[in-house]
């Protein structure tokens, strides 16, 4: 028997032998905590463990295991380790690759007449901004009395107004990721996600407003977060939704034929600084064979390709296999969204297995998994809440707290 401390009550425990490695369910508060030893072999395929098989195998490295077969893969033996430090983002400059995917990027989108578009937004919300300004100083003259509460609540929403039709202005505006990479030399940072999370909101994470928007601010979006955190390391891009005129602020967007997306991700993944893939909700396993397996993507539902069957999240799911594949793990970033705790565990089980044992198990509270170069995947989680029924907050402190930038 193998005695092991519970990360979560500090009481002891016992787990038996070929229990070394796992995650095992404390006997005293009944989570899920890890047995020393954090070195197990994956059980995707019914292998047994270093233990029970009674051999010894080499640490896992990255790339042993081939290339997706599943012999490469039956043989791995998999590293985890879970210190919940915060995941270090290097900001040293990196010069950028050769960019063969260019020549199958579309036109860009941003032309003259779009750039005056904007520029027409950005002079409107200026002048109505200036507009609020003059009437509130008008109204709260002495004589007039100053202004009521319905004259403010009138002032507020005004400037609300302005302050949306700013940040419009700056969709509108934003450049194309090739106009990007031309004025940044730097390594690309690849943002994968599905379509549906573009618009996700992070609590906490707003932008504030001005004098011309009446001191009126609004949410920004967990992209925006993430794009300001990772812009110190390169410019950010990301593949635009098919059809789509106008992107969400963020990541910069290029787009590309349907039939030309995978060719354009591969080349990415390989030359990109980083690889951040927000965790977003995967396609359910499917027959290997049979008329399910040949459906294609839906790019309405999140997916990279426009579909001629659509099967929730099988692009995503694609690139998942593919972001595994690569022979150098350590560029890997997986960032879950904040989503409830409910949602969070079936999400982050089907990566693992599409890891292949890679990526640690769920303990709760998962925030973002980065790999070393040896393979070992390192977990940042949010502290627990609560004294019975524990909980976790992916809040902008927890997201904060897991990056470094250095």
């Amino acid at each position: 028997m193998i005695p092991f401390k519970c990360d979560r009550c500090g009481k002891t425990g016992y787990a038996e032998d070929h229990k070394a490695g796992e995650n095992v369910q404390c006997p005293n508060c009944k989570l899920y905590t890890p047995v020393p030893n954090h070195r197990r072999v994956s059980r995707a395929f019914g292998e047994r463990s270093e233990k029970a098989a009674g051999a010894t195998t080499p640490p896992f490295r990255t790339g042993e295991m081939g290339s997706g077969t599943d012999s490469g893969r039956a043989a791995s033996t998999i590293s985890t380790e879970c210190d919940n430090s915060p995941i270090l983002v290097h900001a040293r400059q990196v010069p950028g690759g050769t960019k063969q995917w260019v020549e199958w990027v579309t036109s860009v989108r941003r032309g003259t007449a779009k750039s005056a578009l904007g520029f027409l937004f950005t002079c409107l919300a200026v002048l109505l901004g200036i507009g609020i300004v003059v009437a509130y100083v008008e109204t709260n003259k002495p004589q007039s009395g100053g202004p009521g509460a319905c004259m403010m609540a009138l002032f507020a929403g005004a400037g609300s107004l302005v302050f949306s039709l700013f940040r419009y202005a700056r969709r509108v505006r934003a450049p194309h990721a090739l106009e990007a990479l031309k004025k940044d030399s730097r390594a690309p940072v690849l943002l994968l996600r599905t379509f549906r999370d573009d618009y996700s909101s992070l609590g906490g994470y707003s932008e504030r407003g001005g004098f011309l928007t009446f001191n009126q601010g609004g949410d920004k979006t967990f992209e925006e977060f993430m794009f300001d955190l990772l812009s110190l390391c390169g410019p950010v891009i990301a593949i635009g939704r098919p059809g789509e005129a106008t992107p969400p602020l963020g990541a910069f967007r290029f787009w590309v034929h349907n039939d030309n997306w995978k060719k354009v991700v591969e080349q990415l993944l390989e030359e990109a600084r980083y690889v951040v893939m927000v965790m977003g909700k995967l396609s359910s396993p499917i027959p290997s064979t049979g008329p399910e397996a040949n459906r294609r993507f839906d790019a309405q539902e999140g997916d990279l390709a426009a579909a001629e069957v659509p099967i929730q999240g099988e692009g995503l799911t694609w690139e998942v296999n593919r972001l595994f594949a690569l022979k150098d793990l350590s560029k890997v970033i997986l960032v879950m969204p904040p989503i409830p705790e409910n949602e969070a565990l079936p999400r982050w089980g089907r990566y693992v297995e599409l890891s292949h044992g890679r990526l640690s198990p769920y303990r709760g509270g998962e925030i973002a998994a980065t790999f070393t170069a040896d393979g070992v995947c390192k977990v940042v989680r949010a502290n627990a809440t609560g004294w019975f029924a524990k909980s976790y907050r992916r809040d902008l402190d927890a997201y904060r707290q897991s990056f470094f930038v250095g």
